[in-house]
């Protein structure tokens, strides 16, 4: 994932893409930020997916504030960003596959929500939001 971002990141800069080039470089602070706080260990998939995540949610998040603020430049920024950051991050599952799962994990004895959330945090591309959402309407 790294190598991909890498090599992303280069062909924004030939191109002169600055959306996406200054978009991943900030990628490559985040995941950089990671791996020295971890004893510079090197950050695997699944760790920069964990990033890639974090930072798709900060700027919905961005885009939130700043659309009920008025500033519609800064949300149009974050926009772009966040057009970059969605090519690397997986699709979540759809609402009626979370509802199938959070029904199975019901019926299999997860009588609390503690107890879903640490059966679903085993699946790739769930939506635990709205897992939880789905959960408290099913109980």
């Amino acid at each position: 994932m790294k190598t991909k971002i890498d090599n992303e990141l280069k062909q924004a800069m030939l191109s002169g893409d600055s959306v996406t080039k200054e978009t991943l470089r900030s990628v490559k602070a985040e995941i950089s930020k990671f791996e020295k706080a971890n004893g510079n260990i090197s950050a695997d998939d699944n760790q920069v997916m964990k990033i890639l995540e974090k930072l798709v949610k900060s700027r919905k998040e961005s885009i939130s504030i700043y659309r009920a603020n008025n500033r519609v430049d800064l949300a149009e920024k974050e926009e772009a960003e966040l057009a970059v950051l969605v090519k690397y991050v997986p699709e979540k599952l759809d609402e009626a596959e979370t509802t199938r799962i959070v029904k199975e994990a019901i019926m299999n004895g997860s009588t609390n929500i503690g107890m879903l959330m640490k059966h679903i945090s085993s699946i790739p591309n769930i939506d635990k939001k709205l897992a939880q959402e789905i959960y408290k309407t099913l109980v």
